[in-house]
């Protein structure tokens, strides 16, 4: 009688080595992502303040060509208005 063994192989798939190159590519892809996100924030944050900042500027500027334009009797400081008036 002729007996038919079955032969089985095991070995890894995925060694220490992957697993480790995986793993610190994730992560620099999370970190990587965090540090962008962090950085558009502070970008987004310092525009909305340079834009309340000019714009606040111009009003004050407005508000001073008007009082000389209405007669109020003070000595405007010389700088050249938005709309080009002095």
């Amino acid at each position: 009688m002729r007996s038919h063994a079955k032969v089985r192989e095991q070995y890894y798939v995925y060694d220490g080595a992957s697993l480790f190159a995986d793993i610190g590519g994730y992560l620099g892809l999370l970190l990587g992502h965090s540090v962008y996100s962090v950085l558009c924030g502070v970008g987004q944050a310092g525009s909305d303040l340079l834009r309340k900042f000019y714009s606040r500027e111009h009003r004050l500027d407005r508000r001073r060509g008007a009082a000389v334009e209405g007669g109020g009797g003070s000595i405007e400081s010389g700088r050249t208005r938005t709309d080009g008036q002095r």
